[in-house]
């Protein structure tokens, strides 16, 4: 395995504790995320990480998104969000419809650390997290940069954790 990458042991349960976790032990000047059963498109992280090199601090840059089902037909719910977070990423007006729905897709962002820590990113357990961190994004001032190109597959399967995780049924929109 490549040495950059360490694996780390999450003693709590959920996602906000393993990202919690994730971003307290890495050590680069910018962060990203994704989940474990997602593709990375091969221009991800360059992509991103130019946007944020010609913007400076205060961003976060984003990029297109597509689904993709396992075992199944992809369901037009996620089509339909997919189309809405492009054509965002195509005008960048995503925090306009920060009332709507999530409008930063959680594994297809990248940012400024001192950023993340100045909004205060990743300290509370507050479900759906994705909505949390964009909410403190946007509240924090960050201006989004994007491309419309997808940059991230999100895999949609049965056992995803947005499915079955009682977490997610509560809803405190």
């Amino acid at each position: 395995m490549d040495n950059r990458i360490k694996v780390l042991q999450n003693e709590q349960k959920g996602i906000a504790p393993a990202l919690r976790l994730a971003f307290e032990h890495s050590r680069g000047s910018l962060i990203t995320r994704m989940d474990a059963d997602d593709l990375m498109l091969p221009a991800k992280l360059e992509t991103l990480a130019g946007l944020l090199e010609a913007t400076g601090p205060g961003h976060v840059a984003t990029g297109g998104v597509s689904y993709f089902a396992e075992g199944k037909k992809l369901g037009a719910g996620y089509r339909q969000y997919a189309e809405w977070l492009n054509g965002l990423a195509a005008i960048g007006l995503h925090f306009r419809e920060i009332y709507r729905e999530c409008v930063i897709p959680s594994p297809c962002w990248m940012a400024q650390r001192e950023d993340l820590v100045r909004i205060g990113a990743f300290t509370e357990d507050t479900y759906p997290e994705d909505y949390d961190l964009c909410f403190r994004m946007y509240h924090g001032g960050l201006k989004v940069v994007s491309v419309p190109e997808p940059l991230h597959q999100w895999r949609d399967h049965p056992r995803r954790t947005s499915r079955n995780s009682e977490v997610y049924r509560d809803n405190r929109f």
